[in-house]
């Protein structure tokens, strides 16, 4: 669906076996093959799922260890295994896909399930509301400069930094692209998507009368990846996905705020919300 996903969990599998990436072949989903692990949501894939791959990838490794053992009659004690290749007391055995090739002439693929393990600490009441929601949490700060036209009351976002927390950026240049659109996205919420309803349906059902942010509304972003990795992620990645959309809506209205004087209280601050609120403040004057 465009997350990201194959590239990252491909990556977090490769990193795990320690092999390289090309050699790693990710399979779409197929509902007739895969048990139903729920949806995609609460931006969970890359640090919940690719947790769980990680946890075949030590299930596969161990594995593979064994055989070793067997094959070369060496105790599984002093096998170690490190970037794709297995020793004995420093001594080198085989590689991966050496032992991955025995295995498969002589009993056909080998196949490991990675299983999703709450962890234990962690508790939550369903009645009460109360407890651990979620493994960990992600944070961010967006900081928006904005022109607005006080004649017209068109704004123009100029330039937008964002600093977000991402635990670890499985990948960087994916985790960039992620925090620019989810902040464009925001920054739409913010100034331009207006949804009106009438006799129960949406007047603007289509992008002829819907207003989203395009690249002409598109600020110059100024992105920072924070990276404090949480244990309870593939090597400490949290989530990202939901995040950045989160920010640009407030940082619209602040912006404005500063620039104006004016405070909105409601989402999108359009041309005429701010003159509603001109206009407020010329009556009170009066």
């Amino acid at each position: 669906m465009g997350q990201g996903a194959a590239t990252v969990l491909t990556q977090i599998a490769a990193q795990g076996l320690q092999i390289p990436l090309e050699k790693v072949k990710y399979c779409q989903p197929d509902t007739s093959k895969a048990p139903d692990s729920g949806p995609t949501v609460a931006s969970r894939t890359t640090m919940i799922v690719g947790k769980i791959v990680l946890r075949g990838t030590e299930k596969l490794i161990m594995q593979l260890k064994e055989y070793v053992s067997r094959h070369f009659d060496v105790s599984l004690e002093d096998i170690t295994y490190s970037r794709g290749t297995f020793f004995e007391n420093g001594t080198p055995l085989a590689d991966f896909f050496e032992i991955a090739r025995r295995i498969e002439e002589e009993r056909g693929p080998l196949e490991v399930i990675g299983d999703y393990v709450h962890p234990p600490e962690l508790n939550w009441d369903d009645e009460k509301c109360q407890g651990d929601a979620y493994q960990g949490y992600a944070w961010g700060a967006s900081v928006l400069e904005v022109e607005v036209d006080t004649d017209t009351w068109e704004v123009r976002p100029l330039r937008d930094t964002v600093v977000v927390d991402v635990g670890t950026a499985i990948n960087p240049l994916l985790a960039l692209g992620q925090v620019e659109g989810g902040s464009l996205q925001g920054l739409g919420y913010g100034y331009l998507e207006v949804i009106e309803m009438e006799g129960g349906r949406y007047r603007n059902n289509r992008l002829a009368n819907y207003a989203i942010p395009t690249s002409v509304d598109c600020p110059d972003f100024f992105v920072e990846l924070m990276e404090i990795p949480c244990s309870r992620g593939a090597f400490g990645a949290k989530g990202l996905g939901e995040m950045p959309l989160s920010g640009g809506g407030p940082a619209v209205a602040s912006a404005i705020e500063h620039a104006t004087g004016l405070f909105p209280t409601r989402l999108p601050v359009t041309g005429e919300i701010l003159t509603s609120l001109e206009q407020e403040g010329d009556e009170k004057r009066s």
